[in-house]
């Protein structure tokens, strides 16, 4: 079978390789659908940063590794042991390998497990025409909601966490920094949790304009001013409630601070593994809140259900479908352009 595989900085492979039958415990799935995550654009352009050079502690895997960990399928072959699952299933499947011993996995939040491992990065992944995973990763698709919008479950689900993390009340106000995938399906899932006006921040004009498809009261462009500055003056002075933080750098995360009003509350949702200077003068004078968030736990069915009622929408955040062939130049290379419009390209590898 085909499969995209990660050797190093922007040296991805397409390669034949032998799909692995499932052990105990474990399913084999025929991939319908795979998006390209943020992360792993980070790894293409930057990496090895999440890949280890080295057999990983947990799974015994380094690279080349087969990329990809957002994604749906259809099972095809299933391990001993499995009970819940069988051949003819549709199944989306989360990303963490979580070690289900630690005092965290124990308790269900098993997105902070010590020793976990990840789909895409420390286990072959989903850029393939299979994978191989835990059947304890993989959720049942309810007829009710089709597999191509099943697909962006994994990213709603931690914009989702996010937005449970900011402890969003009924009627509050919030402000997203950086309309990406996870940007955009906080908005999603901010309106869907009862946020009365939302407010984007984002330097290219075609996400702003989707920001505002999906219910942004405004979407500022940081080029025509201060963004706190211009939400302090859409509420009057006051700032927000709420504001998420989805870019991941040292600059955005301060300007999230102070869009907040007194005893605000701020999510840090990007990622960046570069140190972030931060003055907290600001922070303390106004008791503002700074609210870390890892990924989800528990809220991918959740997610799911919110779709298939229609209260959620996410077909609109998908700006392409590539086959597996095309994953470098028509999916990485395009997400990496400082221009990129695209929010996700969905990989389509049978």
């Amino acid at each position: 079978m085909k499969a995209a595989r990660w050797y190093g900085k922007r040296d991805i492979r397409i390669e034949e390789v032998a799909p692995r039958s499932p052990a105990p415990g474990e399913v084999r799935i025929r991939v319908d659908y795979a998006g390209i995550c943020a992360t792993d654009l980070h790894e293409y352009t930057h990496g090895p940063q999440f890949i280890s050079t080295q057999p990983h502690l947990r799974t015994g895997q380094c690279a080349p590794v087969t990329m990809g960990h957002e994604f749906t399928g259809v099972v095809a072959e299933v391990g001993k042991g499995v009970g819940d699952l069988k051949a003819g299933d549709r199944i989306v499947a989360e990303a963490s390998l979580p070690c289900n011993e630690c005092e965290h996995c124990k308790q269900g939040e098993y997105i902070l497990c010590r020793s976990a491992a990840y789909l895409g990065f420390a286990w072959d992944g989903a850029f393939a025409d299979s994978c191989t995973v835990p059947a304890s990763i993989c959720h049942k698709i309810p007829d009710s909601l089709k597999s191509e919008d099943a697909v962006l479950i994994e990213p709603l689900a931690s914009a989702m966490h996010a937005v449970r993390r900011g402890r969003l009340l009924q009627g509050e106000t919030v402000a997203i920094l950086g309309t990406g995938t996870i940007g955009l399906s906080t908005l999603l899932c901010a309106r869907a949790g009862g946020a009365s006006r939302v407010f984007t921040v984002d330097k290219i004009a075609g996400k702003r304009a989707l920001a505002k498809k999906l219910g942004a009261e405004a979407a500022l462009d940081p080029a025509e001013g201060d963004p706190a500055e211009q939400i302090k003056a859409l509420t009057g002075g006051r700032g927000v409630d709420l504001a998420f933080e989805c870019v991941g750098s040292s600059a955005t995360i301060a300007t999230a601070t102070r869009c907040t009003r007194v005893h605000g509350r701020t999510v840090v949702v990007g990622v960046s593994i570069e140190p972030q200077p931060f003055s907290f003068v600001d922070m303390l004078v106004n008791e503002r809140e700074i609210i870390g968030t890892a990924g989800y736990f528990g809220e991918f069915e959740m997610c799911m259900a919110l779709i298939a009622d229609g209260r959620i929408d996410v077909r609109p955040l998908v700006s392409a479908w590539i086959g597996l062939d095309d994953i470098v130049s028509r999916g990485f290379e395009p997400f990496a352009s400082p221009h990129n419009e695209n929010i996700k390209i969905v990989v389509t590898p049978r």
